[in-house]
């Protein structure tokens, strides 16, 4: 029994200071958006209610992520990631030149992995699940209305970090993938990319 209680002991004495080194980290994140789709067609049922919303113009993007065991080689992450207004073109009967505005808000969850260390510099990917909002500030076009959509979404990244002591510097790339927000045949994949530079904070 004593032989038993020493070795748990001894255990415990290597598991709980891993445990206290996992880190929590909060992730503020500034970017650019750049959408890589166009919205896609919109009618009514008939002819003379159909629209086509072009891609949507690239806007500034910001992120916050609080990110849990970040110092280890799998962490995990829950990210939001919000890109301004910015205008949609708009073409088609009975609108010659429109435009709407819209916005884009995505919240994941999801695994971060750190396969090596480059020096200073360690690369990571992302991988996580979640939900992408699009909100349109015009809400009827004619006789087309213009529905706020939720879409889910799949967040696929790469970035880079750089120890600075206290903190760290990120550099980071994703791709938010998701279902068309409208449907168009042969094209079924909306994407919309971040690139984005953020500050870690915390340990």
């Amino acid at each position: 029994m004593t032989t038993r209680i020493a070795v748990l002991a001894l255990a415990s004495g290597f598991v709980l200071p891993q445990v206290g080194e996992a880190q929590t980290r909060v992730i503020p994140q500034i970017g650019l958006y750049v959408p890589a789709n166009s919205f896609g067609e919109v009618s009514d049922g008939g002819f003379d209610g159909a629209i086509e919303l072009g891609k949507k113009e690239s806007t500034r993007a910001y992120g916050l992520g609080l990110e849990w065991g970040g110092g280890g080689f799998l962490g995990f992450r829950g990210n939001l990631a919000y890109a301004t207004s910015s205008d949609v073109p708009i073409s088609g009967v009975g609108c010659g030149v429109c435009s709407s505005r819209s916005t884009m808000m995505a919240l994941t969850g999801g695994v971060v992995v750190r396969p090596l260390r480059l020096l200073f510099i360690e690369p990571y990917v992302i991988g996580a699940l979640g939900v992408k909002r699009y909100d349109f500030s015009r809400s009827q076009i004619g006789e087309v209305f213009l529905d706020d959509r939720n879409v889910r979404t799949y967040q696929l990244g790469v970035g880079g970090e750089l120890d600075l002591g206290p903190i760290s510097g990120l550099v980071e790339i994703s791709d938010y993938v998701s279902e068309r927000a409208i449907q168009i045949p042969g094209e079924r994949r909306q994407h919309d990319f971040i690139v984005s530079f953020g500050i870690g904070f915390g340990n």
